[in-house]
């Protein structure tokens, strides 16, 4: 049975958005946006593709609008760079002058694409390169991003449908704000430097919960004085959008799709104020999950070559997926950010100690009014020493707390983890 739809039926606005090119509510239906079933996609992904596309927004541009606009407002050197990229044979509509043109004008590296069977073929590859298309001419700014295509491949991987897909990664590009990365306000000249900023602050704040929260990670960098280069990594993820660390010929892709579900259906309420924050949780995650690799580097050569392997692929166990739970969980309760955690009830009792302390020590030697003034200002100075250093004490106790709750947490997940896999492989040889 089809769900109710989220909004009573409108027809008159209905009919509006259908003019405009938006999709309403009411022309969302789960069973459209499956899997075609002629397309050959990620295996045992129904189930996700459903929920994906149940979670999608309704008040973004249409697809067909998009495809319709194409024509007029694609730029040919992005059609150049689709078509080169994909490996697209150029249609026979065009006249061998355009299609020398196009040929000569892509110049952009062949994407690499989940090992899926559809994507072996032309058409299965000119429907993605269709939703590149609608991206860039809803996104003329960014245009033709590899980043941004290798994410749409994931997403036509998994769903099947163009339009859906489309309107997945739209959701996407919305929600996390990412012209922050891909568009910033011009002009030109600083656009570079904005995108690099804004991946830069992201990976400072993780490094920032790194330091309040994990400081064995940061030791593993610490030792060898290169904590810059912890950043630069946690940069790189944020950057590529995780497009960067699935290997087919090491993990099979449905694998990588439970990693991306965590991306594009995060726990907790999306912040404005914060909008990418679920994402930093998702990269610290995976951070947290290397830490006892980075731990048993003995050498800054090995320390740099494990960098570069993470850079390129993340192992999708249970151990990374529960951590990634955990760590949302922490951070939806106020414990994970440090800020949030303060005990600030520690000062106020601080402060009255030290003021009746104050007060029993100097009382007896009450003679005058001036030595009751006296009396007043040393326990307002002692009030406020005394409250400062209760405080600061409850909140190295707190860091501490943490510190070791986040230590056993994870010793557990590989712990259990470890069993796990002792029990499969001796079930395996049985």
């Amino acid at each position: 049975p089809q769900p109710p739809p989220r909004h009573p039926p409108n027809m008159a606005a209905a009919s509006a958005a259908k003019n405009a090119g938006e999709v309403t509510a009411n022309e969302i239906n789960p069973q459209q946006f499956q899997v075609n079933a002629g397309w050959q996609g990620a295996r045992q992904c129904e189930h996700i593709a459903r929920q994906w596309v149940q979670d999608l927004r309704v008040d973004l541009p249409g697809y067909t609008t998009m495809m319709m606009a194409k024509s007029a407002c694609l730029w040919p050197e992005t059609d150049a760079q689709i078509v080169a990229a994909l490996q697209l044979d150029v249609t026979t509509k065009m006249s061998k002058k355009k299609a020398q043109r196009i040929a000569d004008q892509g110049a952009a590296a062949v994407l690499p694409l989940p090992a899926i069977p559809s994507y072996g073929t032309v058409i299965g590859r000119a429907k993605l390169g269709n939703i590149l298309r609608a991206l860039a001419v809803w996104k003329p700014q960014v245009g033709y991003n590899p980043v941004l295509a290798s994410l749409a491949a994931s997403l036509q991987a998994v769903l099947g449908s163009g339009r859906s897909a489309f309107h997945c990664l739209t959701n996407l590009y919305t929600r996390y704000q990412l012209d922050d990365y891909f568009a910033p306000p011009e002009p030109d000249a600083v656009r570079q430097e904005e995108c690099d900023s804004a991946m830069r602050k992201d990976a400072n704040k993780v490094f920032r919960m790194i330091e309040s929260r994990w400081p064995d990670l940061r030791a593993a960098f610490q030792r060898f004085q290169c904590e810059d280069m912890l950043i630069d990594l946690a940069e790189r993820l944020f950057a590529t959008l995780l497009t960067t660390i699935h290997r087919p010929e090491r993990q099979i892709f449905e694998f990588y799709v439970r990693l991306l579900h965590r991306f594009i259906m995060p726990e907790g309420i999306c912040d404005p104020a914060e909008p990418r924050r679920q994402f930093q949780i998702l990269v610290l995650s995976i951070l947290v999950r290397h830490q006892m690799q980075f731990l048993a580097c003995e050498t800054f050569d090995e320390l740099c070559e494990l960098v570069e392997q993470v850079k390129t692929f993340v192992n999708v166990d249970a151990v990374l997926l529960k951590l990634v739970t955990k760590l949302h969980e922490q951070d939806i309760q106020g414990v994970g950010v440090m800020e949030k955690n303060f005990p600030l009830w520690a000062a106020p009792i601080g402060a009255i100690v030290a003021s009746v302390v104050t007060f029993d020590v100097v009382s007896p030697a009450i003679w005058t009014r001036a030595d009751m003034l006296s009396l007043g200002l040393c326990e307002a100075a002692a009030s406020f020493i005394g409250g400062a250093a209760a405080y600061s004490v409850a909140v190295q106790w707190s860091v501490e707390t943490a510190v070791d709750l986040n230590r056993a947490m994870l010793f557990e997940l590989e712990e259990e983890y470890e069993e796990k896999s002792e029990e499969n492989e001796e079930s395996e040889e049985e």
